[in-house]
């Protein structure tokens, strides 16, 4: 696992973190009991993940104990993220919404790096859809309820117009992880996890920037699609 400097904190992190919004959420996620989560820590750990991302009210406090518990004796080993706000002056670390399909904050990279910020990327896979896994007929509950069945069908679509992404066989998450992993200003990048082949699937991501041309034909989609950044997708 290759690591990145976190900003001007002087801390090293694997370029794939771990997101633990679902962490001890057994009402969301079904399976997810503590044995469950403390075995996906320890496997992250032993796979070279090293930055846990949490916060207090992910699964009511469960993720923050969780963490705790299976941290115990390793806490020297992990950068532990969580929730407090803005500054005044600016933050160090900043936490952002990016992916393929929510590229905006690409525009503030220039910013970021004269002002020496650290950058988490969150929601690599938008909630799912960057895993090739759901379609025109997918119907969701809980917290992907969110989208209308006109905004599902437009995301498949647009899932469907990334094909040439995975022509030589290669994963869609894997890539759309990729595309995050190209841009320098990138610390670290949290997708979720709830299984342990979850887990194991995004590490195989770590280390696979995608090449310059490709990142480039993907910022050319998303200006596309949004019409330069003027119509965004609801996230």
């Amino acid at each position: 696992m290759r690591r990145r400097r976190l900003g001007s904190t002087g801390l090293e992190v694997s370029e794939i973190g771990f997101g633990a919004w679902q962490l001890g959420d057994d009402g969301a996620w079904s399976g997810m009991d503590d044995r469950t989560a403390h075995r996906l820590v320890d496997t992250a750990i032993d796979g070279g993940i090293n930055l846990f991302d949490t916060a207090p009210n992910y699964a009511s406090g469960n993720s923050e104990r969780l963490l705790g518990e299976a941290l115990r004796g390793k806490r020297q080993q992990v950068v532990l993220v969580s929730k407090f706000g803005h500054l005044p002056d600016g933050s160090k670390v900043l936490e952002i919404l990016f992916n393929i399909f929510h590229q905006d904050v690409r525009r503030s990279f220039p910013l970021v790096r004269k002002r020496g910020a650290g950058t988490i990327a969150k929601v690599p896979l938008d909630s799912g859809w960057l895993t090739g896994r759901f379609n025109a007929r997918s119907r969701f509950s809980g917290a992907r309820g969110r989208w209308s069945e006109e905004e599902i069908a437009r995301r498949a679509q647009l899932v469907d117009r990334l094909d040439w992404l995975t022509a030589d066989g290669s994963e869609l998450a894997h890539k759309a992880i990729g595309f995050l992993l190209s841009y320098e200003e990138v610390s670290c990048v949290i997708p979720g996890m709830r299984t342990v082949d979850q887990l194991q699937s995004n590490l195989k991501a770590a280390g696979h920037a995608l090449a310059p041309e490709d990142r480039d034909k993907l910022k050319t989609f998303w200006d596309e699609i949004t019409q330069n950044g003027e119509r965004p997708l609801p996230w």
